[in-house]
């Protein structure tokens, strides 16, 4: 997602709920949630996975890619399509991107 805004001091929970409100999400569960791999100096992957990232879609902004903690991953009765509430939600603007991260997520 794009904003005009530009200006952002790193990962704030008041970033978020500025840009995104009270919205609940909609979980876009696609292959499931993908590992972020770290890579060497030498631009060669480590195996070591940094954290995960999932989609979720917000009527009337977008979707947006999530980072979660590399250790996550999706309860078994989680259904694609799901509203989920984003637990622990901060997010940061870089250059009119936004960026968000999340601990865990609530499906309702």
């Amino acid at each position: 997602m794009r904003l005009r805004n530009n200006v952002s001091s790193g990962y704030q929970e008041s970033t978020y709920k500025e840009v995104f409100g009270a919205k609940k999400g909609i979980l876009l569960i696609g292959s499931g949630p993908q590992d972020v791999i770290e890579f060497d100096d030498n631009n060669h992957p480590t195996g070591t996975v940094l954290n995960k990232k999932i989609e979720v879609y917000y009527p009337s902004l977008g979707t947006q890619v999530v980072k979660m903690p590399a250790d996550f991953s999706f309860e078994k009765e989680t259904k694609d399509l799901s509203e989920v509430q984003l637990i622990n939600p901060e997010a940061c603007i870089i250059r009119s991107n936004v960026y968000v991260r999340a601990t865990a997520i609530l499906t309702k």
